[in-house]
């Protein structure tokens, strides 16, 4: 005799195949075929984040980024966002004396919500079918002699459902 259940485990569904004849009492285990459907996350974000430096200024302009859920049901969540230098940069620390380090040395910081790039960003952030979220992003760099724009920094998003 085949069951079949579906059981939703938060927006994750689990078809399971219970496979119950021929089980004898003396048998102690029941083989089960568990099959766990994809679920695509239709999720729009921006191609790059530009960080703007301009000459002997240390207050950098960085793009937002904004995080738009296509999805007509299922609430999406950021889970991590993680920053890393990239293109000869160095991640230092946004509280950071940018001021006294050496010219066009390529030290930048970056921030969201006033938490400090340096380490990940774990508050989940949840965003509900067809709407946007905008994150807001801050930076700090070294005194430059000419205006620096670019992509100092590789940021990646861990997106689930919720």
């Amino acid at each position: 005799m085949n069951k079949k259940k579906i059981f939703i485990l938060g927006s994750l569904a689990v078809s399971s195949v219970f496979m119950l004849g021929n089980v004898s009492a003396e048998e102690k285990s029941v083989p089960i075929n568990l099959h766990i459907e994809p679920t695509a996350i239709d999720v729009t974000l921006p191609e790059s984040i530009n960080m703007t430096v301009k000459a002997n200024d240390v207050n950098a302009e960085v793009g937002d980024i904004e995080v738009m859920n296509n999805s007509l049901v299922g609430i999406i969540q950021i889970r991590n966002i993680q920053a890393n230098a990239i293109n000869g940069y160095t991640k230092v620390e946004n509280t950071s004396d940018f001021k006294r380090m050496p010219m066009n040395s390529k030290q930048v910081s970056l921030q969201i919500n006033e938490h400090d790039l340096l380490n990940d960003y774990k508050e989940i952030i949840e965003i509900d079918p067809e709407t946007s979220h905008t994150l807001n992003l801050s930076g700090k760099s070294n005194p430059t002699t000419q205006l620096v724009t670019g992509s100092p920094f590789e940021v990646i998003l861990t997106i689930g459902y919720k």
